[in-house]
């Protein structure tokens, strides 16, 4: 959408600057000496490309910024309570946010009811290790 943009702003910046003055003699609404000319033309470059800098900088922000539903969908740094009794490096179940479950791996022995937290993400299942 922003390239339409540009390109619509510079095609009509291009129809205005090409239109003649039909003057006494006939001339151009751009400059006819060369030096007139350059600062124009290095002017419109200048817009141009700092435009074009300004909105690849905002596309390769938004390309590198995680969704905000993502944000909200982890429990990361949430504090869940033990389904299982679960050994370090198995797999069990936690409940997190007051009634959900998921699977979720112990970086360290969690006993049954007692509080993890949750440190990470690996494939879909938690990462917890006891609170204390």
């Amino acid at each position: 959408m922003a390239l339409f943009i540009t390109g619509l702003v510079l095609t009509v910046l291009g129809i205005v600057l090409l239109q003649p003055t039909y003057s006494s003699p006939p001339s151009w609404l751009i400059a006819t000496n060369q030096v007139e000319a350059r600062i124009v033309l290095y002017t419109l470059v200048a817009f141009v490309g700092g435009f074009g800098g300004f909105i690849a900088a905002k596309v390769i922000g938004i390309i590198r910024t995680k969704p905000l539903s993502e944000k909200l969908y982890w429990p990361i740094n949430d504090v869940g309570v033990a389904v299982d009794d679960i050994n370090k490096d198995e797999v069990g179940y936690v409940k997190v946010r007051g009634g959900e479950y998921w699977r979720a791996m112990a970086l360290e022995s969690v006993r049954r009811d007692s509080k993890v937290l949750i440190v990470g993400i690996k494939d879909d299942t938690l990462l917890v290790k006891p609170l204390s």
